[in-house]
């Protein structure tokens, strides 16, 4: 009934269509939008902000239903409606052309992208101001499409540019959540470009800094987080500054909860007994287990890499101990999808333990 008089009942359809858009009922989305879109045209024409405003909604259903091109039609048919109703530099034209553009980009399409971005760019500028915040959004996707190009320079100034509106957007409003996470992407892809050109101390630096923002926006313990911390530790390790590398590997560790680095649980029992006495559990515990072996294994690799950094350090105990307390986590984890993992630590250890030997029979 809603649908057979849609003007009548914008706010309400829109509130049901963006309801289903979230519970990723898609299609039943998409047919809202649709209703809404013929029924603007009959009563205001092609040529009109709210018939923009419901191409561009379906193709947002489009792109999160991962129908790029599906989604590029509908938002290159917003940007046409929008620029004759509103004016080609109306801030709606940029959110419409930015959506262009990341399909174009997520087709491959990255000429036609970074053209895009670049009108975008312009709107938004003339719009809202050089140093809007949205506009650095837009100057980190133009990044992104030169690193797509291997133009490594060009992003570099890309993400720099959107670094600097960033910072100044954080000075007038320092508590701003979405600021800061945006400012923590743009470190983020900063710190590849700076390891990609092998400038490892700089990288460390700038994810420092995005690990202290995605950590108030996150939580110390978010899988964002726990990545940026083990970037920040390979940049570390890689600008030979192996103690950096410790820390932050350490710190990993100190966030899988009651995993600690010896190969147990945080109450004192190892990994295969912890396991077993799980197995019966019920469903909710059957949840916590899944969870408690996908963190294990995940501190098995982080205790792995700590290893070969000690072996840089030339602390050969060190490592053996890592290594010990990696091989634990993976003896806990059970089944046949482990062995290669396992077979390839207990290689390891038997020749670091060799090597370790050898050395104390010289000093001998």
């Amino acid at each position: 009934e809603m649908l057979r008089d849609a003007e009548a009942y914008l706010s309400e359809l829109h509130e049901i269509a963006a309801g289903n858009l979230k519970e990723q009922n898609y299609e039943r989305s998409l047919r809202i939008f649709a209703a809404l879109l013929r029924s603007h045209r009959i009563h205001h024409g092609e040529l009109h902000p709210l018939v923009g405003t419901a191409l561009h909604n379906m193709g947002v259903v489009y792109l999160r239903a991962e129908c790029h091109s599906d989604a590029l039609d509908c938002f290159g048919r917003a940007v046409r409606v929008r620029k004759g109703a509103i004016g080609r530099d109306h801030p709606d034209v940029a959110v419409s052309l930015v959506k262009v553009g990341i399909c174009h980009l997520l087709l491959r399409s990255y000429d036609s992208a970074l053209l895009t971005f670049r009108e975008a760019l312009s709107v938004r500028r003339h719009a809202l101001g050089h140093l809007h915040p949205s506009t650095a959004r837009v100057y980190n996707n133009i990044g992104c499409v030169h690193v797509e190009f291997a133009e490594m320079r060009q992003a570099r100034r890309a993400f720099e540019a959107a670094l600097d509106v960033q910072r100044n957007a954080m000075c007038e409003d320092p508590g701003n959540r979405a600021l800061m996470f945006g400012a923590a992407t743009t470190l983020c892809n900063l710190g590849y470009l700076y390891r990609h050109r092998e400038m490892y101390g700089k990288a460390a630096l700038v994810l420092n800094e995005a690990v202290s923002l995605q950590e108030v926006v996150l939580g110390p313990s978010h899988s964002t987080v726990l990545a940026t911390l083990d970037s920040l530790a390979d940049a570390h390790f890689q600008n030979d500054d192996c103690a950096g590398a410790i820390k932050s590997y350490e710190s990993i560790l100190g966030r899988f909860g009651n995993l600690d680095s010896s190969g147990g649980s945080a109450d004192g029992r190892e990994g295969q007994e912890q396991q077993q006495g799980s197995a019966d559990d019920d469903g909710g515990d059957g949840e916590a287990l899944v969870l408690r072996r996908r963190r294990s294994r995940a501190a098995a690799m982080v205790l792995y890499k700590m290893s070969r950094v000690h072996l840089r350090q030339n602390d050969l105990e060190a490592a053996l101990n890592k290594l010990r307390a990696a091989l634990g986590h993976v003896r806990g984890l059970g089944g046949n999808n482990v062995e290669a993992l396992e077979a390839k630590l207990e290689a390891d250890i038997t020749r670091i333990a060799e090597r370790h030997e050898s050395s104390q029979l010289e000093w001998v």
